[in-house]
C-alpha cells in the first residue's frame, strides 16, 4: 500500500475531477424513497424499517440504510454530505484495491493495471449512485480486501495462516451480505490460478493449490446457496429472485443485449445527454482529467507493445469475469440498463472494464492499431467515461432541486396540504413518467389512461 501511494495520490485527483460534483448531492432516489415512505417516516422504527430487508433476505443492507437514514435525519444537509463523503470514499477504494491486486499479480505490468483501474473508477455502466448502493460499495470493498489478503497469504508465506483467515472472514461477510459475491469468487479462482502459473509450479502444484487454497471459500460459497434456497424472498419480494429466464436462447439474447448496452448504448446515451444540456463546467474537467491519464499512464504503452501473450490473458479474464458475475442477473432479475438496474452490474463490472481494455491492447499488441490509435481510442473512452461521471452526479443535484422547487410549490399554494394527500394530475399515465417520481415521498396520484378511458388509480411507488 505504501508503494502505491503515489498511484493513489494521482487516483484520488481524477476521482475529484470526475466525482467531485457527488459531494454536493442531497436527496434519496429509487428505492430510498421508497423504504422512507412506507417503513421510516412514520415512526423511525427500526423494527419497521428492517421488514422489506428481511424479506429480500439483506439484513445487512437494511441495518447499513437506516444509519445512513437516520444521520441525514439527524444532520440534515450535513448528513447528506456525510454520505456523500462515504459514496466517494467506496467508489475511489474500489479503484484502488483494483490497482493493488493487480499490482500484487503483475508488478511489472504498472501502467496497465492503473488504466484498468481508473476505467474501473470512470466507469458510467454502474450509474446509479444513490444511498441504496452504498452498501453494495461497502461489501465490494470489504470482497476486494478478501483477494488481497488472499494474495499476501500465498505472498508471505511465514503469516499465511493470519493473512488467509482474514480473507475467509471478509469473504463470509460481503458473500452473507448479498449472495452476488458468492459468483465474484470467479476472481479468486483466477488469482490463484495466475498465481501459480507465474511462478512456474508444476500442473499437480496447480491443481492441489486450486482445490485445497480454495476449498473454504466453496464449501461457504456452497452454504451461502442453500441459505438463498432454503430461506427464499418472501412477502412483497417472494418473486424478486425467481428464475425468470429459463431458456438458453432467451439468456443468450439477453447477454447481447447487455453487451450492446455495455460496448455501445452506454456511450451513446451518455453523450446524448450531455448535448440535451451541454455544459462548459463539465466539458473542462474532463479534458483536464484525460490529459492528465495521457501524461501519466498512456504514453507508456510502449513498454508493452510486444505483450502478445499478455493480451490473450486479459481479454480471457475480462470475458470470463464478465459472463460468470452478469449471468445470475440474467437469468433472476435483468439485463443492466441504464439508471436503477445499472446497480445488476455492480459485480460484473470489473470483467466489463478488463474486457473493454483487453480488446484494445490487443489490436494494439497485434499491430492492428497503431500507437497513435490506440492512444486516441483509449483519451476517447476516458474523456466519454469523465463526462459520463460528472454528468451522473449532475442529474442527481438537479432531480433534487426540482424535488423541493415541487413541494416548496405545494406547500405555498396548498398551505393546509397533509400527508396521505392524494392529487389528481391531467395528463396520461403514460407521459407521466417524469412527474410520477415526485410523488414517492408523502402524496398519492391519480393519472388519466388517456382521453376516453377511466381513470388510473396509482398508489406508488407500489404501482
Amino acid at each position: 500500500f505504501i508503494k502505491s501511494s503515489s498511484f493513489f495520490t494521482k487516483i484520488f485527483i481524477l476521482s475529484i475531477l470526475s466525482w467531485g460534483l457527488i459531494l454536493m448531492t442531497q436527496g434519496y432516489y429509487f428505492d430510498d424513497g421508497l423504504w422512507i415512505r412506507n417503513f421510516y417516516i412514520h415512526d423511525r422504527s427500526f423494527k419497521n424499517f428492517l421488514i422489506p430487508f428481511s424479506e429480500l433476505r439483506h439484513e445487512v443492507v437494511g441495518i447499513i440504510d437506516f444509519f445512513l437514514i437516520s444521520l441525514v435525519d439527524k444532520f440534515g444537509s450535513f448528513g447528506f454530505l456525510l454520505w456523500s463523503i462515504i459514496k466517494f470514499i467506496f467508489i475511489l477504494l474500489n479503484a484502488y484495491f483494483i490497482y493493488i491486486i493487480l499490482n500484487l499479480l503483475f508488478p511489472n505490468h504498472k501502467t496497465i493495471n492503473s488504466l484498468i483501474s481508473i476505467l474501473y473508477l470512470l466507469s458510467p455502466a454502474v450509474n446509479n449512485i444513490a444511498m441504496v448502493q452504498i452498501p453494495y460499495f461497502l461489501f465490494l470493498s470489504i470482497y476486494l480486501l478478501s483477494i488481497i489478503f488472499f494474495i499476501l497469504s500465498l505472498i508471505k508465506v511465514k503469516k499465511f495462516y493470519f493473512y488467509y483467515f482474514i480473507s475467509i472472514i471478509l469473504f463470509t461477510f460481503s458473500a452473507y451480505s448479498h449472495e452476488a459475491f458468492v459468483f465474484l469468487e470467479s476472481l479468486r479462482f483466477i488469482v490463484l490460478l495466475s498465481y501459480t502459473i507465474i511462478n512456474n509450479y508444476r500442473i499437480n502444484k496447480i491443481l492441489s493449490n486450486l482445490i485445497i487454497l480454495l476449498l473454504p471459500f466453496f464449501i461457504i460459497s456452497v452454504l451461502i446457496f442453500f441459505k438463498t434456497y432454503f430461506f427464499p424472498s418472501y412477502g412483497y419480494y417472494e418473486d424478486v429472485y425467481d428464475l425468470k429466464i429459463i431458456s438458453i436462447p432467451r439468456v443468450i439474447l439477453e447477454f447481447f443485449n447487455s453487451i450492446q448496452y455495455l460496448f455501445f448504448d452506454v456511450f451513446y446515451l451518455n453523450l446524448k445527454i450531455f448535448f440535451a444540456e451541454p455544459s462548459i463546467f463539465l466539458i473542462f474537467p474532463s479534458i483536464f482529467t484525460t490529459i492528465l491519464v495521457y501524461i501519466w499512464f498512456i504514453k507508456n504503452i510502449d513498454n508493452y507493445y510486444q505483450e502478445h501473450n499478455f493480451s490473450h490473458y486479459i481479454l480471457l479474464v475480462g470475458f470470463f469475469l464478465l459472463f460468470s458475475n452478469l449471468f445470475p442477473y440474467l437469468v433472476t432479475r435483468s439485463a443492466p440498463n441504464f439508471g436503477d438496474t445499472s446497480r445488476h452490474f455492480l459485480t460484473a463490472n470489473l470483467g466489463y472494464i478488463i474486457l473493454l481494455f483487453g480488446l484494445i491492447f490487443f489490436l494494439y499488441t497485434h499491430k492492428i492499431l497503431s500507437k497513435s490509435f490506440f492512444t486516441t481510442i483509449m483519451c476517447s473512452i476516458i474523456f466519454l467515461f469523465s463526462i459520463s461521471a460528472t454528468n451522473t452526479s449532475r442529474f442527481y443535484l438537479k432531480n433534487w432541486s426540482e424535488h423541493q422547487n415541487l413541494y416548496w410549490q405545494l406547500a405555498w399554494r396548498i398551505p393546509d396540504i397533509k400527508s396521505k394527500t392524494v392529487f389528481m394530475v391531467d395528463m396520461p399515465i403514460e407521459t407521466a413518467d417524469y412527474f410520477k417520481q415526485y410523488s414517492w415521498f408523502f402524496f398519492d396520484f391519480i393519472y388519466g389512461k388517456n382521453s376516453s378511458e377511466l381513470l388510473d388509480i396509482q398508489t406508488l411507488p407500489f404501482e
